[in-house]
């Protein structure tokens, strides 16, 4: 909820719903196994947020220069 501004932002980037629909699902499995994952209760949300963050930026960042090499134009389909 705090991020999910931001991470729409990211995820516009991305041509393909499909995508941005897989990604979306991954994110929010990322934040809940780390979330679960960290044993000290003052840290769960940071680190969830930090790890689903992180990981949502860099696989956007792969696909959208994957698109790029492909020839799709910015502005969409």
């Amino acid at each position: 909820p705090l991020d999910a501004a931001w991470a729409e932002t990211q995820l516009a980037q991305l041509h393909d719903p499909r995508q941005r629909v897989a990604l979306r699902r991954r994110y929010g499995e990322i934040y809940q196994a780390t979330f679960e994952a960290e044993p000290n209760v003052i840290r769960k949300e940071g680190r969830a947020r930090y790890a689903a963050n992180t990981w949502l930026r860099e696989a956007v960042e792969r696909l959208a220069q994957e698109q790029q090499q492909k020839g799709v134009p910015d502005g969409g389909y």
